[in-house]
């Protein structure tokens, strides 16, 4: 399971897997790719789908690949690739899922042992740079953050002086953000426009009722601005429940949708023993400075 934000680059994956298997020499006819967020097989079950699939296309006796996006949206789609796990060991299924609220309870109950969840993250800021193919400086082998304050003065000058020319496009960065679409625009509105429709409105408005049931999207919305304005800073769900006119409860439980739709996350302290651990006062971030 690819597990990740909206437009971070899941479906290209399944793409890219899919053109390696062929050219390695795998029948295309094997390999099943279904888009599942697709009006016409949200329908369907999965395994109608899939006995179409194997009554007329699938190769005889070839192993089969099933290559499932956004697979929540597929009803009981949990079931029936537990049962075609169980009964065809010889597949192999990748799928994705960018709201993974009812994805993560699904794999609890009934693919325990069977899925293996990888988060897909946004673009780092290196990855930022060779995605738009921008000269990096030489840097010394091995060099970390905590390294360098092992380094000697001169050493550590000549190091930011190298680093001081992608100071504008590390600024740039934080404004489109990590994204692969939007990384490689010029039009910063543009970029934002597109992360506001169709990352966090499209989760906000859409996803959050139709596939968690939230009635109350403003009050969601609302929590949503509170922790864009502060992002990074120690979180308090009292504190946000007063500002906002709620109780702490529904905060919790919109704060856990959030987190689980990848629009925040959730960092707790490092380091903490005795009594601390029993009351830790978490952080919470955007899951990218763009989408503020």
């Amino acid at each position: 399971m690819l597990s990740g934000p909206r437009r971070v680059g899941k479906s290209v994956i399944l793409q890219q897997i899919a053109q390696d298997l062929v050219a390695e020499g795998r029948d295309p006819r094997s390999i099943l790719h279904l888009s599942l967020e697709h009006p016409l097989l949200k329908i369907p079950n999965l395994l109608e789908i899939l006995g179409l699939y194997h009554d007329h296309i699938h190769p005889e006796g070839a192993p089969t690949v099933l290559l499932l996006d956004e697979v929540h949206y597929s009803p009981d789609w949990d079931v029936a690739i537990k049962g075609l796990v169980d009964r065809n060991p010889e597949y192999r299924i990748l799928a994705t899922g960018s709201a993974t609220l009812s994805a993560r309870k699904a794999l609890a109950e009934s693919g325990a042992g069977r899925w293996i969840t990888v988060p897909i993250p946004t673009l780092s800021f290196y990855e930022f740079l060779r995605i738009r193919e921008q000269a990096f400086p030489d840097l010394p082998p091995g060099l970390t953050p905590r390294s360098l304050f092992d380094l000697e003065a001169p050493e550590r000058l000549k190091i930011t002086s190298a680093l001081r020319p992608l100071l504008p496009l590390f600024q740039r960065y934080l404004l489109l953000g990590g994204f692969p679409e939007t990384a490689r625009l010029d039009d910063i509105y543009l970029a934002q426009k597109l992360l506001r429709e169709d990352v966090v409105d499209r989760v906000l408005k859409r996803d959050m009722t139709s596939l968690f049931g939230v009635r109350n999207i403003q009050e969601l919305e609302r929590l949503f601005l509170y922790l864009c304005y502060h992002t990074g800073g120690i979180f308090q769900a009292s504190t946000c429940a007063g500002e906002l006119g709620v109780n702490a409860q529904t905060v919790n439980n919109h704060l856990d949708l959030l987190e689980q739709a990848h629009l925040v996350y959730r960092l707790s302290p490092y380091g903490m023993g005795g009594k601390q651990i029993l009351k830790p006062r978490q952080k919470v971030h955007l899951v990218d400075s763009a989408i503020r």
